[in-house]
């Protein structure tokens, strides 16, 4: 039987949350960033138009790169996906970056288990707020993970990662047929 072991999401990933928007104070160079709307359930809908200041010295720490996991921290906290992009994204403050320590634990498997963790109802307890639900920072450190060893991780996400695939194929075909669907459609009856 395999074992798995119990860790706090701090002790095997960096999570840092991306950089306030404010006009007013942000200095830099103008680069698209993505904000909490841009975020899905397992994809990214990046608006290039959206620019934000950032100096060359702050892009490590508030840009994602390939492999990173970004959750919403408030709206609909937990809601997240993972970077897949060869180019870095900036990241605004509404976004935690989780950037997985590959020596303790496979991206895509973190990724996997808080979809569930989220989808299933378990994250609630680490929500602050009543009405506008928040994951802060020290609370998504905090969360608990039982998993287990990188090897069999990387053997189950190896197997979910083409079915999810799969699925957001689908989505796209779906919603593309829709949108070509109401542009057929007559504008009077």
């Amino acid at each position: 039987m395999e074992e798995y072991r119990t860790y706090r999401l701090g002790e095997i990933a960096e999570c840092t949350l991306g950089k306030m928007l404010d006009q007013k104070k942000n200095t830099g160079k103008p680069q698209v960033y993505l904000g909490n709307v841009a975020v899905r359930w397992g994809a990214f809908n990046v608006d290039t138009s959206q620019t934000m200041l950032f100096e060359d010295d702050e892009l490590h720490k508030y840009q994602a790169i390939k492999g990173d996991i970004v959750l919403c921290e408030g709206g609909e906290p937990g809601r997240c996906a993972i970077w897949e992009n060869e180019t870095p994204i900036c990241l605004q403050k509404a976004l935690h970056r989780i950037r997985v320590n590959n020596e303790k634990a496979d991206p895509y498997y973190i990724y996997y288990y808080l979809t569930h963790f989220v989808r299933s109802g378990k994250a609630e307890p680490y929500f602050t707020g009543s009405t506008i639900k928040h994951l802060p920072r020290e609370r998504l450190v905090s969360l608990e993970l039982t998993i287990p060893s990188l090897k069999e991780q990387k053997r189950i996400a190896a197997i979910i990662r083409p079915i999810e695939d799969k699925i957001a194929l689908n989505n796209r075909i779906n919603h593309n047929l829709a949108a070509l669907k109401k542009s057929e459609e007559p504008l009077y009856n």
